[in-house]
This record gives structure tokens, sequence and C-alpha cells, in this order.
């Protein structure tokens, strides 16, 4: 008898095409799995960095009513005055650049960022009237300001949290 040094045929064992498959499913499911760990996180990351970002125009707003109110006792009545009709003037074109800068990017964001320039030049408008009169409520009209931003920056930041984990 004649011994034969048979060496398997590894055609006949392994498919090719089986194992070119399976491979491709595999990294498919690992791409796939990537993708969505990572968009999870640069979701997370948006949302956090838009908290964040509306946070620091919220402190912001905050330090210019309170340096208003401050300068309402400081500075000379006239001096007052027309710095807030300069402010006013300064808030008005800010807010009609914002406006066309969304119009033309048709962007709701920077339409927003518009709507809360303006809601700070008709505050200013306020205070403004009520300093001429020289009425006594203008301490309280700040505080209400003040409060009615923190209660819409709160709002804001609350549907950005729940819309984005959407």
């Amino acid at each position: 008898m004649e011994e034969k040094n048979e060496v398997p045929d590894t055609n006949k064992l392994i498919d090719p095409k089986t194992l070119k498959m399976d491979q491709l499913e595999t990294i498919k499911n690992e791409i796939k799995k990537n993708k969505k760990s990572n968009s999870s996180k640069n979701k997370k990351k948006i949302k956090y960095k838009e908290i964040l970002k509306n946070t620091i125009v919220f402190i912001f707003i905050q330090i210019y009513f309170i340096i208003l109110m401050i300068g309402s006792y400081q500075i000379s009545a006239i001096r007052f005055i027309t710095d807030l009709k300069v402010i006013i003037l300064l808030e008005a074109i800010l807010s009609i650049v914002l406006f066309e800068i969304a119009y033309k990017k048709d962007s709701a964001t920077i339409a927003f960022h518009g709507l809360e320039v303006l809601g700070m030049g008709i505050a200013t408008v306020v205070i403004l009237d009520l300093y001429n009169r020289q009425s006594g409520y203008l301490n309280l009209v700040f505080v209400g300001i003040i409060t009615a931003f923190l209660v819409y920056y709160v709002i804001k930041m609350l549907f950005v949290l729940f819309k984005k984990k959407k």
C-alpha cells in the first residue's frame, strides 16, 4: 500500500464567498454601532454647547440690565437718557441685521437671537420712558425684566434639552 500525503482541499472546506459576506456583515454592523454611538455623543455635545451658549447670553443680558440699573443712580439724568437712546438705536440696528442674516441663511436660531435683541430694545425703551417720568416703579420694572428674561431662558434651555433627546 502506498501512502499518499493528501492535503485537504481548502476550497471545499471554506467557501470564500461566505467568508467574505460574513466579514462584510460584521464590518457593516460595527460601522452602524460606531455611527450610533458617535452620533449620540455628537448630539449630546451639540446639546450641551447650545445650553452653555444660552447660559452665557443670559448672563450677559442680566449684566446689561444690572449695569443699566446702577447707571440710573450713578450717572446724571441727561447723560443716562442720552446713553439709553444710543443703546436703543444700537439694539434696533443689531436686531435688523440679525433678522436679515436669518432671512438670508434661513436660520431660525439667528432669528430667535434677533427677537431676543428686539426684546432687550423694547425693555430699554420701557426703562427710558419710566426714567423720563421719574416713576417709582423703575426698580420694580428692572426686577420684572430680569425675571422675564430668566424665565424665558430657563424655558428655552429646557426646550433645547428635551428637543435634542428625541
